[in-house]
């Protein structure tokens, strides 16, 4: 199953247009490389260049995930296990995919779904798509972001949003197009820092030059639900509030 794909300027369907490339018939067109639909040519994620991208993954457990956000890959490696058992058969959508580390290995043990990974960072991308060679997982890759997905309504049946909110600024925004292209019923399960459970991430946010977006713990069931999410459960480890909700009907 391969879901449909939009337009990020017309929001009309892409189709492949006999070569290399998706078109809409509004006269777009994007290139495609093995497995990656270019759906943001010439855009860059600031700071997830090559050298990160082949650094990611060593260091995210310890600097990352322990030192940092106060949890441990467990926690993550959980999420995405819950999201794939949800999308068996169907398609996996995983926003702000990075490398791919925590889905496609689940699904290398899932035979008949879909993954389908967005980020922004092209060099993330690309490791994405060796691990789901190596792996034999049927993938398809979107330089996108998640502010627009360019997704048809319903075509997904899980979603997983996994450390990547935080680089969000409009998180109603988010969460509206998560629901959009999820099947009503479908699971939502994310994880994102928020302000006020872990002093080292406190620290280091008001740090930055380049601010992050931590969720509002306060104001996230709200826009879980306006967004069109219900049985919203949350829980907080270390610095990071973990959600599974599903799409209402």
């Amino acid at each position: 199953m391969v879901p449909r794909l939009r337009c990020p300027v017309d929001l009309l369907e892409l189709a492949d247009d006999g070569g290399a490339a998706l078109s809409c018939s509004g006269g777009h067109r994007y290139l495609k490389d093995g497995a990656i639909v270019d759906l943001q040519p010439g855009a860059e994620a600031p700071g997830f260049g090559r050298l990160r991208a082949a650094t990611y993954d060593l260091t995210f457990d310890l600097v990352n995930t322990r030192l940092l956000f106060g949890a441990t890959p467990r926690h993550l490696a959980a999420l995405h296990r819950q999201a794939a058992a949800a999308a068996a058969g169907g398609v996996l959508l995983d926003v702000a995919c990075g490398t791919g580390r925590w889905a496609i290995p689940e699904l290398s043990r899932a035979a008949g779904t879909m993954y389908v990974g967005v980020d922004p960072a092209m060099p993330m991308l690309r490791l994405a798509q060796d691990r789901a060679r190596r792996a034999g997982v049927d993938a398809l890759l979107l330089h996108s972001d998640a502010e627009r997905l360019p997704l048809a309504d319903a075509s997904v049946a899980a979603a997983v949003l996994s450390l990547g909110l935080q680089y969000v600024p409009d998180h109603g925004a988010a969460l509206a197009e998560l629901r959009r292209v999820l099947t009503p019923g479908g699971l939502l399960c994310c994880v994102a820092p928020a302000l006020g459970l872990r002093p080292r991430y406190d620290q280091r946010h008001h740090r930055r030059v380049r601010k992050d977006h931590p969720i509002d713990r306060e104001r996230w069931p709200a826009l879980l639900c306006a967004a069109g999410f219900d049985g919203a459960e949350i829980e907080t480890v270390g610095a990071l509030v973990f959600t599974q909700a599903r799409a209402a009907a």
